[in-house]
């Protein structure tokens, strides 16, 4: 599948294409080679022509990458926001009215976006069955609830570092693989951290791809 993914960096990069890829049954190798991946941070707001997009922030940037799909001919964007210390929604509201704003006189493919509260590790941490297995731990291992903990990606990496699997695989591909199995059938807090939405969003925008 021929997607742009958008997000922080190498994590996101590793996270986003598997768990899209998990939540859509396509072939997770398939995604992977195919796809291409732009940080938030590298889509500037300046250059020609950019000016003349609506709005500021997140909100333009989003239209750049959906230029981006458009001119490279990809089958769709998927693009997740971290919430951070953000007014809860506020950064997944400008990136609606972006694709909003684009769709208005330009482009019409999938595009699905998500807000992740905090961040993204959250969406991992709150299915505990994918991140025993994937980090080799005991059924009975008890996994820190989601919304117990200050920072999710913290308690990831603290999981990793003491439990994860030494075969030299790198944190950024530990998490994609916890990525690669999720269900949100397990999630229990799904609502409080975004990924419900952002389920939904992806159903939505890809349920023809």
């Amino acid at each position: 599948m021929r997607v742009l993914f958008v997000g922080d960096g190498p994590r996101d990069q590793a996270v986003l294409p598997c768990l899209t890829a998990s939540l859509r049954n396509w072939d997770p190798d398939s995604v992977r080679s195919q796809m291409e991946f732009v940080p938030w941070k590298e889509l500037r707001l300046h250059g020609r022509g950019f000016s003349q997009l609506q709005g500021t922030g997140y909100r333009k940037k989003l239209q750049l990458a959906m230029r981006r799909v458009a001119e490279r001919n990809l089958v769709g964007l998927v693009a997740a926001v971290d919430c951070d210390s953000a007014v809860p929604k506020s950064r997944l509201q400008e990136l609606k009215q972006g694709r909003q704003n684009d769709r208005a006189k330009n482009h019409s493919f999938p595009t699905a976006i998500g807000e992740a509260q905090p961040h993204l590790e959250a969406w991992l941490l709150d299915d505990p069955m994918a991140v025993r297995l994937c980090l080799g731990l005991a059924n009975d291992f008890q996994v820190a609830t989601v919304t117990n903990v200050s920072s999710p990606k913290q308690e990831l990496d603290r999981l990793i570092d003491e439990h994860g699997p030494r075969d030299g695989a790198s944190r950024a591909e530990l998490l994609g693989k916890i990525a690669s199995s999720i269900d949100p059938k397990r999630h229990a807090h799904a609502a409080q951290t975004g990924f419900e939405a952002f389920v939904n969003e992806v159903e939505q925008e890809f349920t023809a791809q």
